[in-house]
């Protein structure tokens, strides 16, 4: 029997962008992030803030729309958003790692912190050791990945675009 619509729900979404050096990037994740629904971002260790002129600008006035904070240490941010019932995500390519569209075959109604990590590093292994999932999204091209701005709104879009029951 399918789901009656007053029963199906949307999935609460944040963001947990670590060590991210582009200004320009945050920005455009921070606008992709307010027009999405994503309810918070958090900005962690060396990822530039608001307050950055060049964060702003790309943000285009998003910045003052949807909810953000910063903290210095991911993994103990992290640790205390998994004990209020989050759950956390990585995108990140790793022997591990499964599809985004297969992770999502698998996903609940539970609160969910999609981290992105530093564009040359990568999410930190302590972060991807106490992630409930680590997902990656596929691609047919030669090249393995997106800039991390095109794969935070893609991940976030199809995260969010999806019911569960």
């Amino acid at each position: 029997m399918p789901a009656r619509k007053s029963d199906i729900r949307r999935v609460e979404l944040s963001i947990l962008l670590d060590n991210v050096r582009s200004a320009l990037n945050v920005g455009s994740i921070i606008r992709t992030c307010e027009g999405i629904g994503v309810k918070h971002i958090y900005l962690c260790g060396i990822t530039p803030t608001p307050e950055n002129p060049k964060v702003s600008k790309t943000a285009l006035t998003a910045e003052g729309l949807i909810s953000w904070s910063y903290h210095l240490n991911a993994l103990d941010t992290l640790k205390q958003l998994k004990r209020s019932g989050n759950q956390v995500w990585s995108l990140e390519i790793t022997p591990t790692s499964i599809p985004l569209d297969e992770a999502i075959r698998l996903k609940d109604n539970f609160p969910m912190v999609l981290v992105a990590g530093n564009e040359q590093a990568g999410v930190d292994p302590g972060i991807l050791a106490i992630c409930d999932r680590i997902i990656y999204l596929p691609m047919i091209g030669s090249k393995r990945s997106l800039n991390i701005a095109v794969a935070v709104g893609a991940a976030g879009t199809m995260l969010l675009s999806t019911s569960c029951v």
